[in-house]
């Protein structure tokens, strides 16, 4: 029953992306609902559950929301999961692979992330102020360059946490499994994550009026599955 709960939640939240952003059933959910799901995703399925399939789905759905909450509703995400993937982060080792796969997943949607210009008060953009416009521009900008940011930071730690993994498993052959699948699981978030900056930074320059015209390569679904399988 909560495998199934959660993949119509996830399917839900991921389907109202593609729609428009009134209609969204995830906008539409007060912000004192979406908290605590928020939280109980990682705090309570991700760090206690049992079933790796619930927990699965569990990282799909974190994935889904951050498409509309991260990083201006939710900006603590990437943090919490890298905490989370952590020795000190409180979970056993069998278990630590699961919030780096969560940033793996998140890192992927981010890459489709669309930025959208919305007046808090829900007033439509053509009767706004061209000063009114311009702020919520440099505000959508901030966010974008937060974004890359946060990505760009994690990649120093993931690529530390493969290396303690590693050194790890040739200390402790009995646990040797679990920290190889985490150091697996930590170059596939940080592939992720790099491949997610890069194209941010080529959708700048190709937005940028000093940009080269060959700077921009148009990705194709064929492109992402090759990188993907370097």
């Amino acid at each position: 029953m909560r495998l199934l709960a959660l993949i119509v939640a996830k399917n839900v939240v991921g389907s109202s992306w593609t729609k428009q952003v009134r209609s969204r059933e995830w906008k539409r959910l007060p912000e004192s609902e979406k908290g605590p799901i928020r939280n109980a995703l990682l705090s309570h399925i991700l760090a206690r559950e049992d079933s790796e399939r619930i927990c699965t789905q569990a990282s799909l759905l974190v994935a889904n929301i951050a498409q509309f909450d991260y990083p201006d509703k939710w900006p603590t995400l990437l943090d919490d999961l890298l905490r989370l993937s952590m020795p000190s982060g409180g979970l056993p080792c069998e278990r630590r692979h699961r919030p780096l796969k969560t940033i793996k997943y998140v890192a992927r949607v981010l890459e489709k992330k669309r930025f959208v210009l919305e007046e808090p008060s829900g007033m439509p953009l053509m009767t706004l102020s061209p000063e009114r416009l311009q702020w919520l521009g440099a505000t959508v900008e901030a966010a974008r360059a937060q974004m890359r940011s946060s990505l760009r930071d994690l990649l120093v730690p993931l690529m530390g946490i493969w290396e303690t993994e590693f050194d790890q498993s040739q200390r402790d052959p009995s646990l040797w499994r679990y920290h190889m699948k985490i150091c697996r699981v930590a170059i596939s978030a940080a592939a992720s994550a790099l491949w997610t900056v890069r194209l941010c930074f080529i959708r700048f320059c190709s937005r940028h009026p000093l940009a080269h015209p060959y700077t921009h390569r148009p990705i194709t679904t064929g492109r992402l599955r090759a990188a993907e399988q370097r």
